[in-house]
């Protein structure tokens, strides 16, 4: 992607920019980016992730789900269901 000037954009605007990812995050991204997308639902409510989904992605890839991972897992997963909240809401 390039400006109209044909130079690369300034991605430190861009509202949806992934943050700096600490090596010790690594796992939890990886892992996040595998079970985004599972969540539970109950007729116009979104319940949460899928944790079964989430413990067998985590076992196939080979991340130790411990208590580090599970706390980021649950992080994402808050500030994602915001999101959701909000778009459905609309």
């Amino acid at each position: 992607m390039t400006s109209r000037r044909g130079e690369p954009p300034d991605c430190s605007l861009c509202p949806e920019r992934c943050p700096e990812l600490l090596p010790e995050n690594g796992e939890i991204m990886e892992l996040w980016s595998y079970v985004r997308g599972q969540w539970r639902l109950g007729g116009d409510v979104v319940a949460g992730l899928d944790y079964g989904a989430v413990l067998a992605v985590a076992d196939a890839l080979g991340i130790d789900v411990g208590p580090g991972v599970l706390e980021g897992i649950r992080t994402l997963e808050r500030i994602e269901k915001e999101k959701l909240v909000e778009r459905m809401a609309r």
